[in-house]
């Protein structure tokens, strides 16, 4: 076995004991959930991701694991009507797990993806779709946002809520570099 794998595995192992430890998953924990551990930590982005927690160095309370562990669960509805009707757990196999790539980042599918009432499906889904060719009217809508911003709550704003539009400013540059070399066309701004 390679460094690499051994590595992957001990991960693994580490993630799943991490499942039993959770006061909150640990009773509901399976030894089965093994492979769907060791197939995420093989997900470079998904391995990101929940790499605090696994590792030990998260807390008990990181959102992206207990996001990704009540996925792992069967969803029991809090309504006593429902009760009778417990709901599969959403991540079930390895192709859901080598999907989560496509979710993770994309925020619109980590909500329905983490809404108890939607599928992994309807995630999957809607991580596809925003791939498509909708990109247009999603930049009128962030411009349009960052326009209707009222100065004083621009003027609040800490250096890590500043951290999104920084990082879209730096992206729109890189893009519309791209898109000059690539078309041999100049912006004047």
């Amino acid at each position: 076995m390679s460094a690499h794998e051994a590595s992957r595995r001990y991960r693994a192992l580490k993630a799943l004991e991490q499942m039993q430890k959770d006061e909150e998953f640990g009773n509901l924990s399976d030894p089965s959930m093994y492979r769907l551990f060791h197939e995420a930590v093989s997900i470079v982005k998904v391995k990101e991701w929940l790499d605090g927690m696994i590792m030990n160095t998260g807390s008990p309370t990181d959102k992206n694991w207990k996001s990704f562990t009540d996925c792992l669960l069967p969803q029991t509805p809090e309504d006593e009507e429902e009760s009778a009707r417990a709901h599969e757990s959403k991540i079930r196999t390895y192709l859901d797990i080598r999907n989560l790539r496509d979710i993770i980042g994309n925020i619109e599918a980590e909500e329905s993806l983490f809404d108890p009432e939607k599928s992994f499906n309807e995630a999957l889904a809607i991580a596809v779709a925003s791939v498509a060719l909708n990109w247009n009217p999603r930049i009128k809508a962030a411009s349009q946002t960052l326009r209707k911003m009222p100065t004083s709550t621009l003027k609040g704003l800490s250096i890590d809520e500043i951290a999104p539009m920084y990082e879209l400013y730096k992206q729109l540059k890189e893009t519309l570099s791209d898109w000059e070399k690539l078309t041999g066309n100049k912006i004047k701004l």
